[in-house]
């Protein structure tokens, strides 16, 4: 019942069901508690409820990591728990001495967002963008970034960017829409709504977008 693998490895297959608390039981019989360790019991006590318990956790592991690949997971995780200027904060700290790592720069750009950091996340993008500019993922967070900004027209012309390469994504193709039509480009906005409800017909909110 001590066995050290077995015990995390039955506790990342309680966090991929969202069982935290079974994950801190197994976590419980493990006496070590490195980096990785404190990940993953982070993970699990945000999915047991104790979501305060988890930032802490992250916040102390920011404060006291100096390996960049520590800090990179920390911003991983923290993004997956919704704590999102944790995870900008630690993915700040990589790119500082990783300046130009697309990873970093990519997950930057979306936790700055989703802290609703816009201009720090444009920034981030941006460059992402001129490391990968074919890259529909990066196209897409940073035509985001730009609407949730107000620009609009910025907006459009990179999220078409990002249809040219990924045709056939409805969150493009929808967030297209929407800047089109937030741009005042509404013969674009039908276009764009006309190919989002061939691959989502049951979408009625963008059904009655779309004529509006």
């Amino acid at each position: 019942p001590q066995h050290v693998n077995a015990n995390l490895q039955r506790a990342r297959i309680a966090l991929q069901r969202r069982d935290g608390q079974r994950a801190l039981e197994f976590l419980a019989r493990i006496p070590e508690e490195t980096p990785p360790l404190q990940l993953i019991r982070a993970e699990a006590l945000e999915y047991a409820g104790q979501h305060d318990q988890a930032v802490s956790l992250l916040e102390g592991l920011t404060r006291e990591a100096s390996d960049p690949r520590v800090l990179f997971a920390v911003g991983l995780t923290a993004g997956r728990i919704g704590a999102f200027e944790i995870a900008e904060s630690a993915f700040n700290r990589v790119l500082a001495t990783q300046p130009n790592n697309y990873d970093v720069l990519f997950n930057l750009g979306r936790a700055a967002a989703r802290a609703k950091h816009y201009d720090r996340a444009q920034r981030a993008l941006e460059v992402a963008a001129k490391l990968k500019p074919a890259d529909p993922d990066t196209l897409l967070e940073l035509g985001l970034a730009y609407a949730a900004s107000q620009e609009s027209s910025r907006a459009f012309y990179v999220l078409a960017q990002a249809r040219q390469h990924a045709p056939k994504r409805p969150d493009i193709l929808l967030a297209l829409a929407r800047a089109a039509e937030d741009a005042g480009f509404y013969g674009d906005a039908v276009v764009a709504f006309d190919e989002y409800l061939t691959l989502r017909p049951a979408d009625d909110t963008a059904r009655r977008d779309r004529a509006r």
